[in-house]
């Protein structure tokens, strides 16, 4: 399977034009597509609901939306008549496989004065592969602060090592005292201990979020690699010389740097075969990151 992760910047290229398309032509035939800062029925976006442009541009795919962020954007014609319009914003997953679930983990958030600040989330969908069921997680942290960004990865870890407690989005027997079928007749999904992140993670690969999630270099054995490790993709595959740049240099930032991610649990590291960048896009502020495992 090919996987890619992509934060869109909803749509807008680092030319300042909004097209879709260029980010669906930089994606479209790879396995699974995880995408961040997806939004529906904003003005800067021209209040478009991208998901539903995005699956119509992708039509072999099945897909999920699932936005942290979700405000009322309703309002009253001149007849009186309420229509309920939503703004939000968040992450999706778009497979060639059927997804087989779907489920939001919000993740903490600081209540900011002086910057804006929304809401976060994981978006993991269970999708069937050929060694059974995989959880892939879209997702993107805060870009604030060094204290947020621990927090949220604190949550991640949490949800990460429940896992098998938790279960899939539905457990047990179907019937409850043979009256009612809360299973509409259908089996458990199950869940899978293996998992791969996939996201804007608004970190470079040094620092105290970095290592919180890999595990801290060992001054004589360097990168310990524990059972219940996440590992980082490019570090498994290019080493830690190799640069990976996803977020060039710009007007808002004064050097090229290293914010996204796929990292996978320790049971899918002898999977993951190859992963690149594509530096040439820009349909995004941010480049896609492209990774092969064996699924």
């Amino acid at each position: 399977m090919q996987l890619v992760s992509y934060n869109i910047q909803y749509g807008k290229g680092r030319d300042g034009i909004f097209d879709l398309s260029r980010i669906v032509d930089q994606v479209k035939g790879t396995d699974l597509i995880a995408l961040q800062e997806v939004e529906v029925n904003w003005k800067r976006s021209g209040l478009v609901n991208q998901p539903e442009e995005i699956s119509k541009l992708l039509p072999g795919y099945y897909w999920s939306y699932h936005p942290a962020f979700d405000v009322g954007a309703n309002y009253a014609d001149q007849d009186g008549i309420i229509h309920h319009n939503r703004r939000q914003f968040g992450c999706m997953i778009l497979s060639k496989r059927p997804i087989l679930s779907t489920r939001m983990h919000l993740l903490p958030k600081i209540a900011s004065l002086s910057h804006y600040n929304s809401e976060t989330g994981i978006l993991e969908v269970l999708v069937e592969t050929d060694i059974g069921p995989v959880a892939f997680c879209s997702l993107q942290l805060s870009s604030l602060s060094t204290r947020e960004r621990l927090l949220q990865i604190r949550s991640l870890l949490d949800f990460h090592q429940r896992r098998h407690q938790h279960g899939s989005v539905w457990t047990g027997p179907p019937m409850v005292r043979n009256t009612t079928d809360w299973s509409n007749g259908e089996v458990s999904t199950g869940h899978s201990t293996a998992a791969i992140y996939l996201g804007d993670f608004n970190l470079e690969p040094v620092g105290p979020e970095y290592e919180m999630l890999v595990g801290p270099l060992d001054p004589f054995y360097g990168r310990v690699l524990y059972e219940d490790s996440l590992i980082d993709c490019w570090e498994l595959i290019h080493g830690r010389e190799k640069s990976g740049t996803t977020y060039p240099q710009n007007a808002e930032c004064s050097r090229d740097m290293r914010l996204d991610y796929c990292f996978v649990t320790s049971n899918l590291g002898q999977r993951v075969k190859d992963t690149f960048v594509n530096l040439q896009a820009i349909a995004s502020d941010h480049q896609p990151l492209f990774v092969t495992m064996d699924l």
